[in-house]
């Protein structure tokens, strides 16, 4: 069953005044025009559905029945605003403030109160971006220049290379954008450290014995190319066999005449004798000569 404009009237005031025991002061606020579209039933003013909505109304309004829809509540979205606002001052601090844009670019203004819900989640969406902005990473070129530039000494040269390490392990790679100054400082101490370094000195060679030379050896001759020329063949030895000796010359006898008749036989012993020698001399050079 539907109630005229006047009944509907009269329960509304009749509800509105029971929830919130406040006094309606006659006004523009509270006038009220008949309007057959939004006539309820009996049961709808039963199971309370009118009278909490009248209530909320009441409410809404200070103490006073505002009929049809009054605003919703930003000043949850304002305040997310104005915070979002004051950080976008630093906004290429971040990797991803655009998600921070986003969440204001879609706040949509001039909802009532039976969509506040929506315009409360505007405001979260906008805090959360602000709570998940990534700031970006310090610049850590100046300390990795340093560490390559540790990093091709050896060592080893070094008397104090431990002060240099201790500076690489000293480094911290979380800091942030807005941490660069630390940063910073790390690559001085690299360098710093580099620039004190001291070599350690050079070994001295202990002194080398001078080993005795050996005798050497004389060098063997080499046997001169004689440049005589080559050795007449030996001539063929000649026959053994002893040459007959030549036949001693028999003195031709002496005539009778010459020989002294004096009877001596001492000189015919002397004659005798320088035969045989003048013949053993006469077969010597026959000898010698062949």
């Amino acid at each position: 069953m539907q109630t005229n404009g006047s009944d509907y009237t009269a329960k509304i005031f009749t509800t509105n005044c029971y929830q919130g025991n406040v006094t309606v002061t006659p006004g523009r606020y509270n006038t009220l025009t008949e309007d057959t579209s939004t006539e309820k039933t009996a049961e709808e003013f039963a199971n309370g559905t009118v009278a909490n909505r009248l209530g909320e109304a009441f409410t809404n309004g200070n103490g006073f029945p505002i009929l049809g829809s009054s605003p919703a509540d930003y000043t949850a979205v304002d305040a997310a605003l104005a915070k979002a606002a004051n950080t976008a001052q630093n906004r290429d601090d971040y990797t991803n403030f655009s998600d921070v844009d986003a969440a204001v670019n879609v706040v949509v203004r001039g909802y009532d109160r039976t969509h506040q819900s929506e315009v409360d989640a505007m405001a979260q969406a906008i805090l959360n971006a602000l709570e998940h902005l990534t700031r970006k990473g310090a610049d850590y070129t100046a300390v990795d220049a340093a560490i390559t530039k540790a990093n091709a000494l050896n060592k080893d040269d070094y008397t104090n290379f431990a002060a240099v390490q201790a500076a690489i392990d000293a480094v911290d790679r979380t800091k942030d954008i807005t941490q660069q100054s630390e940063v910073d400082t790390m690559a001085a101490t690299i360098q710093s450290a580099l620039a004190a370094l001291e070599k350690k000195p050079a070994p001295t060679a202990a002194p080398t014995a001078v080993p005795t030379a050996a005798p050497t050896a004389a060098p063997t001759q080499a046997p001169q190319e004689s440049t005589a020329p080559a050795a007449t063949q030996a001539p063929t030895p000649a026959p053994t066999t002893a040459p007959t000796a030549a036949p001693t010359a028999t003195p031709a006898p002496q005539a009778v005449s010459a020989i002294p008749a004096t009877g001596d036989g001492a000189n015919i012993a002397l004659l005798w004798v320088m035969l045989v020698v003048s013949g053993g001399a006469a077969l010597w050079i026959g000898r010698k000569k062949g």
